[in-house]
């Protein structure tokens, strides 16, 4: 199977799997599984790196896309076609960054891995329980 995740659980992957689901643990942990992370979660940790809002990955994204690298897990890009379903999404969810995700999930037709309830109301797959 493919996964999206979004920044929350790509973070708790690596530094509080605790906070994960059995469920959402499960899938990460399994190799047959092919998981996906967007550019846009890339930026937006990157952002939050350089304002000092996260200390766990050092003052550079380029360990945690280390960490990507070393766990398998495939950069998806961000395409025209996933900038334009942003445009047609309703306003459940007003942050950018998740709003990327719930277009390229809806347009690359794969599940989005997120425990952000905001998210749960577009008609995509969403895994979280």
């Amino acid at each position: 199977m493919i996964y999206l995740i979004d920044s929350n659980i790509l973070l708790w992957w690596f530094a509080e799997p605790h906070k994960l689901t059995m469920r959402v643990h499960a899938l990460l942990a399994d190799p047959a599984n092919e998981v996906f992370v967007s550019e846009a979660t890339i930026w937006e940790l990157a952002t939050k790196i350089n304002k000092g809002k996260l200390t766990n990955f050092g003052a550079s994204i380029q360990v945690l896309l280390d960490e990507i690298v070393e766990e398998n897990m495939t950069l998806l890009p961000i395409k025209l076609a996933h900038i334009l379903r942003t445009e047609a999404l309703p306003h459940h969810h007003r942050d950018p960054f998740d709003r990327m995700l719930i277009a390229q999930a809806m347009e690359e037709k794969i599940p989005l891995i997120a425990s952000d309830e905001q998210i749960q109301k577009y008609d995509l797959a969403v895994i979280w329980e």
